[in-house]
């Protein structure tokens, strides 16, 4: 739930409904919300690095492409043979 909510009034609120049921439990009860939020924010920033490097890779290989270079020196280069450009080309088109 808190993974997908930003609002620091919705994360009281969803605290304060957690402290009412276990009471006596506060400082634990923020530390874990606190780390199921961190969680969720880490897990957004890598799945969006990564989705980075993927589309570098593939402006790499187009570059490597318009000047004739040979699909055994792309996959050296970048590590994506004509298969997987072709996937990211879809993965990617008109995301751009």
């Amino acid at each position: 739930m808190l993974a997908a909510t930003r609002s620091q009034e919705r994360r009281e609120a969803f605290a304060a409904v957690l402290r009412r049921r276990l009471p006596g439990s506060e400082g634990e009860l923020m530390n874990y919300v606190e780390q199921i939020e961190a969680r969720g924010e880490t897990k957004g920033r890598q799945a969006g690095l990564e989705e980075g490097r993927q589309e570098a890779l593939l402006k790499t290989a187009q570059r490597l492409l318009r000047r004739d270079v040979p699909w055994s020196i792309i996959t050296e280069a970048t590590g994506i043979d004509e298969a997987r450009f072709r996937r990211l080309e879809q993965q990617f088109d008109g995301s751009s």
